[in-house]
Protein backbone atom coordinates (compact mmCIF):
# COMPACT_ATOMS: atom_id res chain seq x y z
CA UNK A 1 0.00 0.00 0.00
CA UNK A 2 1.05 3.31 -0.87
CA UNK A 3 2.98 5.92 1.78
CA UNK A 4 0.57 9.19 1.97
CA UNK A 5 0.74 12.59 2.95
CA UNK A 6 -1.58 14.58 4.73
CA UNK A 7 -2.62 18.00 3.65
CA UNK A 8 -0.89 19.75 5.83
CA UNK A 9 2.16 17.38 4.96
CA UNK A 10 1.83 18.66 1.37
CA UNK A 11 1.75 21.98 2.40
CA UNK A 12 4.67 21.95 4.43
CA UNK A 13 6.76 20.44 1.35
CA UNK A 14 4.96 23.20 -1.04
CA UNK A 15 5.78 25.86 1.63
CA UNK A 16 9.65 24.59 2.03
CA UNK A 17 10.22 25.21 -1.55
CA UNK A 18 9.06 28.76 -1.76
CA UNK A 19 12.42 31.20 -2.62
CA UNK A 20 12.91 33.04 0.82
CA UNK A 21 16.23 34.86 -0.76
CA UNK A 22 15.01 36.84 -3.48
CA UNK A 23 15.35 33.80 -5.52
CA UNK A 24 12.66 33.15 -8.45
CA UNK A 25 13.41 29.91 -9.16
CA UNK A 26 12.84 26.34 -7.60
CA UNK A 27 15.62 23.61 -7.85
CA UNK A 28 13.81 20.90 -10.45
CA UNK A 29 14.88 18.43 -8.06
CA UNK A 30 13.15 19.79 -5.03
CA UNK A 31 10.26 20.16 -7.51
CA UNK A 32 10.22 16.76 -8.08
CA UNK A 33 10.48 15.73 -4.06
CA UNK A 34 7.22 17.74 -4.51
CA UNK A 35 5.36 16.25 -6.69
CA UNK A 36 6.10 12.82 -6.03
CA UNK A 37 4.86 13.34 -2.73
CA UNK A 38 1.41 14.50 -4.49
CA UNK A 39 2.03 11.77 -6.08
CA UNK A 40 1.76 9.18 -3.64
CA UNK A 41 -0.48 11.30 -1.29
CA UNK A 42 -3.15 10.15 -4.51
CA UNK A 43 -1.96 6.70 -5.62
CA UNK A 44 -3.27 3.14 -5.38
CA UNK A 45 -5.89 4.74 -2.65
CA UNK A 46 -7.97 1.87 -0.72
CA UNK A 47 -10.57 2.11 1.42
CA UNK A 48 -8.09 1.18 4.37
CA UNK A 49 -5.65 4.03 2.71
CA UNK A 50 -8.19 6.76 3.05
CA UNK A 51 -9.11 5.80 6.48
CA UNK A 52 -5.62 6.05 7.60
CA UNK A 53 -3.60 8.57 7.29
CA UNK A 54 -0.20 6.94 7.51
CA UNK A 55 0.83 3.48 6.18
CA UNK A 56 3.98 1.83 5.33
CA UNK A 57 4.10 -0.66 2.15
CA UNK A 58 5.96 -3.48 0.91
CA UNK A 59 9.24 -2.17 -1.44
CA UNK A 60 8.53 -2.49 -4.92
CA UNK A 61 11.36 -2.59 -7.33
CA UNK A 62 9.21 -0.87 -9.71
CA UNK A 63 8.55 2.73 -7.78
CA UNK A 64 10.03 5.63 -7.73
CA UNK A 65 10.76 6.77 -3.78
CA UNK A 66 11.46 10.07 -2.69
CA UNK A 67 13.59 11.16 -0.27
CA UNK A 68 12.49 9.83 3.70
CA UNK A 69 9.60 7.25 2.02
CA UNK A 70 9.47 4.23 4.76
CA UNK A 71 9.45 1.03 2.95
CA UNK A 72 8.82 -2.54 4.76
CA UNK A 73 11.75 -5.52 3.14
CA UNK A 74 12.58 -8.78 4.48
CA UNK A 75 10.82 -7.53 8.09
CA UNK A 76 13.10 -4.50 8.26
CA UNK A 77 11.64 -0.75 7.53
CA UNK A 78 13.98 1.37 5.81
CA UNK A 79 13.75 5.27 4.92
CA UNK A 80 15.17 6.68 1.10
CA UNK A 81 18.12 8.83 1.49
CA UNK A 82 17.67 9.73 -2.36
CA UNK A 83 15.35 11.09 -5.19
CA UNK A 84 13.67 8.94 -7.34
CA UNK A 85 15.09 5.63 -5.44
CA UNK A 86 14.05 3.09 -8.29
CA UNK A 87 14.98 -0.54 -8.35
CA UNK A 88 17.72 -0.77 -5.54
CA UNK A 89 16.97 -3.15 -3.13
CA UNK A 90 16.94 -1.55 0.54
CA UNK A 91 20.57 -2.23 2.40
CA UNK A 92 21.96 -0.12 4.60
CA UNK A 93 24.33 2.78 2.38
CA UNK A 94 24.36 5.62 0.13
CA UNK A 95 20.64 4.98 -0.92
CA UNK A 96 18.31 3.13 2.13
CA UNK A 97 18.95 3.75 5.77
CA UNK A 98 17.72 0.92 8.15
CA UNK A 99 15.24 2.84 10.65
CA UNK A 100 13.15 1.35 14.29
CA UNK A 101 10.13 0.57 14.66
CA UNK A 102 8.92 2.98 16.53
CA UNK A 103 10.16 5.67 13.71
CA UNK A 104 8.35 3.83 11.14
CA UNK A 105 5.60 3.26 13.26
CA UNK A 106 3.75 6.72 12.37
CA UNK A 107 3.50 5.26 8.61
CA UNK A 108 2.16 2.07 9.43
CA UNK A 109 -0.97 1.11 9.14
CA UNK A 110 -2.12 -0.38 12.40
CA UNK A 111 -5.87 -1.68 11.17
CA UNK A 112 -3.42 -4.12 9.91
CA UNK A 113 -2.30 -5.46 12.66
CA UNK A 114 -3.10 -7.22 16.46
CA UNK A 115 -2.31 -5.43 19.71
CA UNK A 116 -1.13 -7.75 22.11
CA UNK A 117 -4.19 -7.24 24.20
CA UNK A 118 -6.24 -8.53 20.95
CA UNK A 119 -4.18 -11.21 20.97
CA UNK A 120 -4.23 -12.23 24.44
CA UNK A 121 -8.24 -11.98 24.31
CA UNK A 122 -10.59 -14.45 23.31
CA UNK A 123 -12.44 -13.63 20.04
CA UNK A 124 -10.29 -10.67 19.33
CA UNK A 125 -7.78 -11.71 17.22
CA UNK A 126 -7.96 -14.49 14.17
CA UNK A 127 -4.88 -16.49 12.82
CA UNK A 128 -4.89 -18.99 10.57
CA UNK A 129 -3.90 -22.75 11.43
CA UNK A 130 -1.69 -23.22 8.64
CA UNK A 131 0.07 -20.10 9.23
CA UNK A 132 1.59 -21.45 13.07
CA UNK A 133 4.59 -23.34 13.25
CA UNK A 134 6.25 -25.77 15.69
CA UNK A 135 2.49 -27.04 16.92
CA UNK A 136 2.80 -29.90 19.40
CA UNK A 137 0.42 -33.52 18.33
CA UNK A 138 -2.23 -31.85 20.12
CA UNK A 139 -5.84 -32.28 19.63
CA UNK A 140 -5.77 -33.07 16.04
CA UNK A 141 -7.56 -35.77 14.28
CA UNK A 142 -8.28 -38.89 16.02
CA UNK A 143 -5.93 -41.58 15.21
CA UNK A 144 -6.79 -45.29 15.31
CA UNK A 145 -4.54 -48.77 15.13
CA UNK A 146 -6.35 -52.12 15.21
CA UNK A 147 -3.88 -55.03 15.36
CA UNK A 148 -3.51 -58.60 15.40
CA UNK A 149 0.21 -58.86 16.87
CA UNK A 150 2.77 -61.82 15.66
CA UNK A 151 5.57 -60.50 17.24
CA UNK A 152 6.20 -57.30 19.69
CA UNK A 153 5.75 -53.82 18.50
CA UNK A 154 7.55 -50.67 19.19
CA UNK A 155 5.31 -47.26 18.93
CA UNK A 156 7.09 -43.61 18.83
CA UNK A 157 5.79 -40.58 17.64
CA UNK A 158 4.20 -41.38 14.63
CA UNK A 159 2.08 -43.77 15.92
CA UNK A 160 -1.70 -44.11 16.31
CA UNK A 161 -2.76 -42.54 19.37
CA UNK A 162 -5.31 -45.30 20.07
CA UNK A 163 -3.69 -48.80 19.87
CA UNK A 164 -6.30 -51.81 19.99
CA UNK A 165 -4.56 -55.13 19.79
CA UNK A 166 -5.15 -58.55 20.03
CA UNK A 167 -2.25 -60.70 21.34
CA UNK A 168 -3.52 -63.42 19.23
CA UNK A 169 -2.36 -66.34 21.85
CA UNK A 170 0.76 -65.09 23.16
CA UNK A 171 2.12 -62.81 25.47
CA UNK A 172 3.51 -60.16 23.58
CA UNK A 173 5.42 -56.92 24.36
CA UNK A 174 5.46 -53.39 23.27
CA UNK A 175 8.15 -50.72 23.13
CA UNK A 176 7.04 -47.09 23.80
CA UNK A 177 10.14 -44.68 22.25
CA UNK A 178 11.41 -42.00 24.52
CA UNK A 179 10.13 -38.42 22.75
CA UNK A 180 12.05 -35.25 22.04
CA UNK A 181 11.46 -32.76 24.53
CA UNK A 182 9.80 -30.56 22.46
CA UNK A 183 7.21 -33.79 21.27
CA UNK A 184 3.89 -34.31 23.42
CA UNK A 185 2.16 -37.69 22.96
CA UNK A 186 -0.75 -39.33 24.25
CA UNK A 187 -0.97 -43.32 23.83
CA UNK A 188 -4.23 -45.43 25.34
CA UNK A 189 -3.14 -49.29 24.63
CA UNK A 190 -5.96 -51.21 25.30
CA UNK A 191 -5.90 -55.09 24.95
CA UNK A 192 -8.43 -56.70 23.09
CA UNK A 193 -6.74 -60.39 23.01
CA UNK A 194 -7.85 -63.09 24.91
CA UNK A 195 -5.83 -65.09 27.54
CA UNK A 196 -2.91 -63.62 27.00
CA UNK A 197 -0.75 -59.93 28.43
CA UNK A 198 0.83 -56.92 26.65
CA UNK A 199 4.04 -56.07 28.37
CA UNK A 200 4.31 -52.24 27.42
CA UNK A 201 7.76 -50.94 28.39
CA UNK A 202 7.64 -46.88 28.56
CA UNK A 203 10.70 -44.90 29.98
CA UNK A 204 12.21 -47.32 32.81
CA UNK A 205 8.93 -48.41 33.68
CA UNK A 206 7.12 -51.51 32.85
CA UNK A 207 3.15 -52.16 32.39
CA UNK A 208 1.22 -54.98 32.27
CA UNK A 209 -2.37 -54.70 30.28
CA UNK A 210 -4.47 -57.97 30.80
CA UNK A 211 -7.69 -58.96 28.85
CA UNK A 212 -9.69 -56.12 28.43
CA UNK A 213 -7.80 -53.99 30.23
CA UNK A 214 -6.72 -50.03 29.28
CA UNK A 215 -3.08 -48.38 29.42
CA UNK A 216 -2.94 -44.42 28.92
CA UNK A 217 0.36 -42.86 28.75
CA UNK A 218 1.47 -39.40 28.28
CA UNK A 219 4.96 -37.96 27.24
CA UNK A 220 5.67 -35.07 29.30
CA UNK A 221 8.83 -34.15 27.15
CA UNK A 222 11.02 -36.05 29.82
CA UNK A 223 9.38 -39.65 30.64
CA UNK A 224 6.29 -41.49 29.80
CA UNK A 225 3.51 -40.67 32.52
CA UNK A 226 0.82 -43.78 33.15
CA UNK A 227 -2.99 -41.53 33.50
Amino acid sequence: MAQEYSRLQIIGILGSLLPTNGQEMIEASDLREALLALLYSTYNKTDDSINNNFTTSPWNSSLPYPVGFIVEYQNKFWKSKIANNTNIVPVEGDNWTEVSKAEAGQNINLQNYFTKLELLTAGQSQVHWNNITNVPALGGGITINRETLSAGITLDDTSATYQFLDTDGANRTIDVSDLGSTIYKIFVIKNIGTGNYLRVNASSNSFYVNENEILGLVWDGIEWQEV
